[in-house]
């Protein structure tokens, strides 16, 4: 996490393989994998790698109103971080 968005990071456990067809950041369809781990902030302040335009903090409170990913939908409910409500929250596209 060091190189990717400048922070250090300890016990890591993976959480959720997925994958999905969206459009890139020019429109063009790509397939993704999402690999989606949790873990706790040890030290650093955020900062985005040179291939990230943005990081952010988001509490979960917070999800319901940020566009994510289908695959991060289906592994936040999983979670209960959020509800069905939020099943047409749509991709924005990445980097």
């Amino acid at each position: 996490m060091r190189e990717e968005a400048n922070i250090e990071i300890t016990g890591l456990k993976k959480l959720e393989f997925a994958e999905d067809n969206e459009p890139n950041k020019h429109g063009e369809m790509t397939h993704y994998l999402f690999l989606t781990y949790l873990a706790k902030y040890k030290s650093g302040i955020i900062k985005p790698g040179d291939d990230v335009n943005e990081l952010r903090w988001f509490t979960k409170k917070e999800l319901k109103s940020i566009k994510i990913s289908r695959p991060s939908v289906i592994i936040f409910k999983s979670l209960s971080w959020i509800k069905d409500s939020l099943s047409k929250t749509v991709f924005t596209g990445l980097s």
